[in-house]
């Protein structure tokens, strides 16, 4: 990003990856080669350790149904897209209590950095999967689309995530000809973060890369929010504030807004919106 466009643009997004390359064409669902897909694979001490595929070849998945909306995950051990019910991918710092009933669900846990999955029976097993890469849906009459493509920024289950090469303005002041001040940040790692809660929760990114979940995104130069779980970005000062638990008591965030994530009633997200470019 020049400098022209920098001091241009504040307190947004200004590079996703475009890694996953996909297509839908008569009901079939293509994963092209060159797509990089990111597959857990545990941790070293506390960091979660991921390791970033490139498909070498096109996947093909023709396993579409009518009237559904389908979350999809590279599988490693026979290279393959596997689609479920989104409602039935959780994630989280524990499995799902689910009755004896439900034998298909699969689960990325958040402590082991690992994916687990029901295959037809009661019982919990290790999965080779990627997470995830898209979102596809259909009607009754079987008109299939794209919900949403995971491009640097995706969901699952009650956590949503964004990927490496992924870059933002944090809001810092003006400069001397009245121009936003900026301090621009890389994202290197994956970072993901849960929240429970069946509502519309705002995400922002930390100049560590971390991801934060508030409940409320305020953009003002008036007034203070007065409401706790907040995050403001105070056009005064072209610069951030955070509210926890405690309402009205705001410190400096240093840090940007991404967008929106909206859970159902399961508190499993079903959507997200990333907020548009801020320019003037």
């Amino acid at each position: 990003m020049n400098n022209y466009q920098n001091s241009h643009c504040t307190n947004c997004l200004t590079k996703l990856n475009r890694n996953i390359k996909a297509e839908i064409n008569d009901g079939t669902l293509t994963l092209k080669a060159g797509s990089v897909v990111y597959v857990p694979r545990g941790l070293d001490g506390s960091e979660k350790i991921f390791e970033a595929v490139t498909v070498p070849n096109d996947i093909v998945n023709t396993d579409l149904a009518a009237s559904t909306s389908d979350i999809f995950f590279w599988q490693g051990n026979d290279k393959t897209l596997s689609g479920w019910p989104y409602t039935i991918a959780y994630a989280g710092a524990t499995r799902p209590s689910l009755a004896d009933s439900v034998v298909w669900a699969v689960f990325y846990s958040t402590v082991t950095n690992t994916f687990e999955a029901r295959l037809g029976n009661t019982t919990w097993v290790s999965v080779n999967f990627s997470l995830p890469v898209c979102v596809c849906e259909s009607d009754a009459n079987s008109k299939y689309s794209f919900r949403n493509i995971f491009n640097g920024f995706g969901f699952i289950g009650s956590c949503v995530f964004l990927l490496p090469g992924a870059k933002g303005l944090i809001p810092n002041g003006f400069n001397e000809d009245g121009s936003y001040k900026n301090t621009e940040v890389e994202i290197t790692s994956v970072s993901i973060v849960e929240r429970s809660g069946t509502d519309t929760i705002q995400t922002s990114c930390s100049s560590s890369g971390s991801l934060q979940q508030t409940y409320l995104y305020y953009t003002s130069s008036y007034e203070r929010p007065t409401t706790n779980w907040t995050i403001w970005h105070n056009l005064a000062d072209n610069k951030m504030y955070a509210c926890n638990a405690t309402a009205n008591m705001f410190y400096p965030y240093n840090g940007f807004h991404i967008g929106t994530a909206t859970r159902n009633s399961n508190k499993i997200v079903s959507d997200i919106t990333l907020k548009p470019l801020y320019t003037i």
